[in-house]
């Protein structure tokens, strides 16, 4: 964890890139940290907080189960992270 977070909330924003198409085509997701299922996310639903009152040089291991209806005329997905 990045000193400039110790003290606050780490919050992953996740976007796909499928903005904007059916929520059928756009990604669903399961947010897990450290092996626990923390959150659920969706093109609405784009954040999670990954470490409550974070500690600089936390380590967390964070996972997403990703899954979407697309087919191959769907945009391809592409996923971006933002601490």
């Amino acid at each position: 964890m990045p000193k400039e977070l110790a003290g606050h909330d780490a919050v992953l924003e996740v976007t796909t890139g499928c903005e904007g198409f059916w929520d059928f085509i756009n990604p669903q997701m399961l947010g897990y940290v450290d092996g626990k299922l923390i959150h659920a996310l969706d093109q609405n639903h784009r954040e999670i907080i990954i470490a409550k009152n974070a500690k600089a040089g936390q380590k967390l291991l964070v996972a997403l189960y990703v899954y979407s209806g697309r087919d191959k005329e769907s945009p391809a997905i592409e996923l971006n992270m933002t601490l």
